[in-house]
């Protein structure tokens, strides 16, 4: 959060860095809920994958939401990112959902295999 509040001050209207903070804050929300939840051993790798899903999916809205923040903070004649920045956003929906899937899913594949290291020691 303080990057965030670092970052709202400064002259940038590059999309990267919003989409890396956007990404950050939608990664700490899933792991922070993976660790927060009794999670099934069986449906380990499934619940992984779907916050990893969802996670990825909501890294475009977190990064509108970052743009618009810092837009109306500003209040500039001209806003700091421009609708067409705001669609790339939005075009990215589907490959960060699918990317969240995966990481998900990796993750989840290598927690179970070390619980079942675990569990066997």
């Amino acid at each position: 959060m303080i990057i965030v509040l670092a970052w709202l001050p400064i002259e940038d209207s590059g999309e990267w860095f919003v989409i890396l903070l956007a990404t950050a804050i939608s990664t700490w929300l899933g792991v922070r809920f993976l660790f927060k939840s009794a999670l099934n051993k069986q449906k380990l790798v499934l619940s992984h994958s779907v916050t990893g899903l969802l996670a990825g999916l909501a890294v475009s809205l977190v990064a509108i939401i970052l743009m618009a923040v810092k837009t109306g903070l500003h209040g500039h004649d001209e806003p700091d990112f421009s609708p067409e920045q705001i669609l790339i956003m939005l075009k990215l929906t589907p490959f960060c959902g699918v990317s969240g899937l995966f990481m998900g899913l990796g993750s989840g594949i290598i927690r179970k295999e070390l619980d079942k290291d675990a569990t066997q020691s």
